[in-house]
């Protein structure tokens, strides 16, 4: 277990933060600082108290399913002092339904399979949020993905996709996870185009070092509003719903 924490699970914890301070420096250099964190599928809370411990001003919000996570989650917080966390047990469908005010920026270190098309859904429904979203087990949670329609192909090939992404062998999964990954940012873009077509949209793949874990695809995506004019506003409007 310490030479696994030593190896593998701090470095990805030490990468994932150093991706968020990134996400969080372009906020505030951007005039629009982050004040609301969630990380979605939070289980014992490794990275939801590492970045309220790093950055006081935040306040956390870590949600999972799993209540006994969540008490082990709320004992850690409390024992290390903090203050800017808290918890909640809720389903990842329902938090997309109803997202929480505020929202600035979705975490989530272990987002399996339809999991991550919830992350990235939260981050559609609040315009100017951004998200930092560790992908992996793409077979599981798949109503969640709110169907392969989402990704605009069909059933099959969503489904063999999948599948290829979860391959053990390297020159089949990586491709894949690639692919895949493109396949929901492209859906978060389409959704941010119909719902603010001014807001200025980056999205990148990433991945940390193979030897942390294979899981190594990250979504990345921020989101800034731009103040248009109601004329220009309404035109690109009207040149998205073509």
């Amino acid at each position: 277990r310490r030479d696994y924490l030593r190896r593998k699970k701090v470095p990805q914890l030490r990468w994932m933060l150093a991706q968020v301070d990134a996400l969080l420096r372009r906020r505030r250099l951007a005039g629009a600082p982050a004040r609301t964190v969630l990380d979605l599928g939070c289980g014992r809370a490794d990275l939801t108290l590492l970045l309220a411990a790093r950055h006081p001003q935040l306040q956390l919000v870590g949600v999972d399913t799993n209540e006994a996570s969540l008490a082990s989650a709320r004992a850690r917080a409390q024992a290390a002092g903090l203050p800017n966390v808290r918890f909640v047990r809720a389903d990842a469908a329902a938090v997309a339904a109803a997202p929480p005010a505020g929202l600035d920026l979705v975490v989530a270190l272990h987002a399996c399979g339809g999991l991550s098309d919830v992350a990235l859904r939260l981050v559609g429904a609040s315009v100017g949020a951004s998200a930092l979203v560790c992908t992996c087990c793409f077979n599981k949670h798949r109503p969640l993905g709110a169907g392969a329609a989402r990704w605009a192909v069909g059933d099959e090939e969503r489904e063999l996709l999948c599948r290829m992404a979860d391959s053990e062998q390297p020159l089949v999964s990586a491709p894949a996870r690639r692919v895949v990954s493109n396949l929901r940012l492209g859906a978060l873009r389409r959704e941010l185009a119909a719902r603010a077509p001014a807001a200025e949209v980056e999205l990148a793949v990433r991945t940390f070092p193979r030897e942390f874990s294979p899981q190594n695809t990250v979504l990345v995506a921020h989101v800034a509003e731009r103040d248009v004019p109601p004329a220009a506003g309404a035109a690109q409007a009207a040149d998205a719903s073509r």
